[in-house]
């Protein structure tokens, strides 16, 4: 990471290429020490030093075109403020040492806001990327680019976490906080406010940041430094925010419960208590702001919060899906694994006639990674070890063979399916083995021990 830093700020030859630093920008830093040193701070601010440590993409102009080099700038640097924008640390450079004008952007593989490694996912340059750099190049009156494909190393987008709109502690921190700025009329009543929600709250210093606050939500293991919250939420920016606010709900943004008048055919639909369980937790963790703050387990709140896409998921199955009670969940779950042993058993006989061969196996092999990458929430660290791992398959299977029969593919996405509703499940169930209380003993107490009134006392029962 280091030696693309130094590449591409041109240190070697004294910024021969970038006009003597002038053509360099970024949000990270002015010189490339301390470019360096953001990065590998914001690393070790999330304890994730290991791993793939940035990522460099190429921006090159039509010779055709002669693009100066203010508009190469131009453009490069609308593109990195669209797609990593705050969130991630970045410079770029623009070289003028070839034929067409060209930029160079590196930047960190975490995100510096939410703590995510920046994941490659299949297809999402064409997606996400490829649309950005048209946009903007049109905006400046130049052509569209063409993206060079290469089959290894290809770009892809942001972290899966923050495309499927993943709940994170910063978000819950950034809510909490935009919710205690409208509760207030101080500085003081906003940490008030704040303490009320469990937070325990430090003052800091920081050499490039100035004067900061550390935001260690309950149950969190690692605090939020402000100025790592975004824009808005520095000591500063808060303490603007209480005073110029404009009076609006704090809540305005959270889920209402709207009545509805039900027809006479439908006032007879009745809610099993293993719903019921399902729709209150949903319920409480969508308004927890809106409860007794000394009232609720704040620290199981926040646990909740950050996996309120499942739970919000679980709630629909058990409804759409009747379930009403874990025996017709185990009973649900028992005619899955049978579709699944069918399924198999067909997908077995398209292979057994297309006579596999090795790099058939390898195909198999690849596409059973993708799908365990887009179905599964995995770590980091197992991310980019599936990732490795089909970038080596990559290379020793033939383009054609990456595309297969719409048959096989048909059956990999019905036993995908079969497996997804088998993991939801597999979660209700869990939880539930979690929620439920422990079983109480019956108690027995001697008969010889009297009472007050010196009458005998009956045995008594502790309700299961």
């Amino acid at each position: 990471m280091k030696n693309a830093i130094d590449y591409i700020l041109d240190v070697k030859h004294d910024q021969e290429k970038t006009g003597g630093g002038k053509w360099v920008g970024g949000n990270c830093g002015i010189d490339a020490k301390e470019i360096y040193q953001t990065l590998i701070e914001t690393k070790r601010d999330w304890k994730k030093t290991q791993g793939r440590q940035g990522y460099h993409f190429v921006i090159s102009f039509s010779p055709e075109e002669k693009v100066s080099q203010e508009k190469a700038y131009e453009v490069i640097n609308d593109f990195c403020k669209e797609y990593l924008g705050d969130n991630f640390d970045y410079v770029f450079s623009i070289h003028d040492d070839k034929a067409h004008m060209h930029g160079h952007i590196v930047f960190n593989s975490v995100d510096r806001v939410a703590g995510y490694k920046y994941r490659y996912m299949k297809g999402d340059w064409e997606k996400k990327i490829q649309p950005i750099t048209d946009s903007v190049c049109k905006k400046h009156g130049l052509q569209e680019l063409t993206y060079e494909e290469k089959r290894v190393g290809k770009s892809y987008a942001e972290h899966a976490a923050a495309k499927a709109g993943k709940q994170t502690q910063t978000k819950i921190i950034q809510g909490d906080i935009d919710y205690a700025i409208q509760k207030s009329d101080s500085w003081q009543e906003f940490l008030t406010q704040m303490k009320k929600f469990g937070y325990q709250m430090d003052l800091g210093k920081s050499k490039y940041h100035g004067d900061y606050i550390t935001f260690l939500a309950p149950g969190a293991k690692q605090g939020r430094r402000s100025y790592k919250l975004g824009n808005g939420y520095t000591i500063s920016d808060i303490k603007q925010r209480i005073h110029t606010k404009d009076y609006q709900p704090a809540y305005a943004n959270l889920p209402r419960i709207k009545r509805v008048r039900l027809r006479s055919s439908a006032k007879n639909i009745s809610v099993s208590r293993f719903q019921v369980r399902r729709i209150r937790r949903l319920f409480q963790t969508q308004n927890y702001r809106l409860l007794n703050p000394y009232q609720i387990d704040q620290s199981k709140v926040r646990k909740d919060l950050l996996k309120i896409n499942m739970i919000a998921e679980d709630c629909r199955y058990v409804l759409r899906n009747h379930i009403t009670s874990t025996s017709v969940l185990q009973n649900r779950k028992t005619s899955l694994k049978d579709m699944e042993r069918l399924v198999k058993g067909k997908r077995n006989t398209l292979y057994a006639n297309a006579n596999m061969t090795k790099e058939q196996k390898a195909v198999d092999k690849y596409f059973e990674l993708e799908q365990k990458l887009f179905e599964e929430v995995v770590d980091d660290e197992t991310f980019e070890i599936i990732q490795d791992r089909m970038e080596e398959l990559e290379e020793i299977i033939p383009e054609a063979m990456l595309l297969r029969s719409e048959s096989i593919q048909s059956v990999g996405e019905e036993i995908g399916g079969l497996r997804k509703e088998m993991r939801i499940i597999n979660r209700i169930l869990r939880d539930d083995d979690n929620r439920r209380p422990e079983k109480l003993r019956v108690k027995d107490i001697s008969m010889k021990k009297r009472n007050k009134g010196g009458k005998k006392a009956w045995p008594k029962k502790i309700k299961q």
